[in-house]
């Protein structure tokens, strides 16, 4: 069983490697395309990535809600996996929502010719 200290210490590793990922990405992978398209991605990876979910009702902690989708479908069924997936819709709609105001933000600024 995990203690508070170590769970912490997980989830700080979890978030750093997803953040160390995904500023990776943008470095060397994306940084030739446009600013809409490469924010709309990251956004939406990091929606993926770092969202939190309960593995179960009974459960006192968090973990990746992609994860807990995955495992919740394979062994429990599609019902019991809505949680998560509720989880992740919400922060790709958010993500996607950030990523259409920074867009506009930009048609507005000027910045972007597409």
């Amino acid at each position: 069983m995990l203690t508070a200290e170590s769970y912490q210490t997980a989830w700080a590793i979890y978030v750093l490697a997803g953040l160390g990922l995904l500023l990776s990405l943008r470095i060397w992978l994306i940084a030739s395309w446009s600013p809409a398209k490469s924010v709309t991605l990251l956004l939406v990876l990091a929606a993926l990535t770092l969202t939190p979910s309960a593995p179960g009702e009974d459960a006192s902690g968090y973990a990746p809600a992609v994860v807990v989708f995955g495992f919740e479908l394979l062994t429990n069924g599609a019902e019991s996996a809505m949680e998560s997936l509720r989880a992740l819709l919400a922060s790709l709609a958010l993500a996607l929502a950030l990523a259409t105001g920074f867009f506009l933000f930009q048609r507005f600024r000027g910045g972007s010719k597409e």
